[in-house]
């Protein structure tokens, strides 16, 4: 009796602790390579910022992007070049962008969200925005599909 006891404790305690492991994935969340990756298209888009490349911009973004800030918000690859084109004519005319911390979480393997804070100096004034993008990885690659930049100064 006392055996059976024990053995039946021993199924309860199994199945409670199995219960109680995390459920997201058996796949890792994101490994270094998956970060790097998301790091590069981010500083190959503020190289395309700093020399007013609206299209090298655009291009870190997917076709079916959308992207907001305080002055407004667009749908897909050619408006959010249009977003930046208008933006380096106008208040980022002569501008220059510094990013001075970013930070990467998985939300799951294929998903994960970057948010860095920029410093953007203008002719006339310095502004500190902090911009958040979610990435998806689709075949293999991964892509910025949404962006949401705001005024911290």
């Amino acid at each position: 009796m006392r055996n059976a006891i024990l053995i039946l404790v021993g199924v309860i305690v199994g199945v409670v602790v199995s219960y109680a492991q995390p459920r997201v994935s058996q796949q890792e969340m994101g490994t270094q390579a998956d970060e790097a990756a998301i790091i590069r298209n981010r500083d190959v888009g503020g190289e395309a910022w700093n020399r007013h490349d609206a299209k090298g911009v655009a291009a870190t973004y997917s076709a079916d992007s959308d992207r907001a800030t305080n002055t407004g918000w667009w749908f897909g690859r050619g408006e959010v070049e249009e977003s930046y084109a208008d933006g380096f004519a106008g208040a980022n005319k002569g501008a220059t962008m510094k990013d001075t911390g970013q930070k990467v979480r998985f939300v799951t393997p294929d998903v994960a969200v970057l948010t860095a804070n920029e410093t953007i100096t203008r002719p006339k004034e310095t502004v500190r925005v902090l911009s958040t993008s979610v990435y998806v990885k689709r075949n293999g690659e991964w892509t910025r599909v949404v962006s949401r930049t705001i005024p911290l100064s």
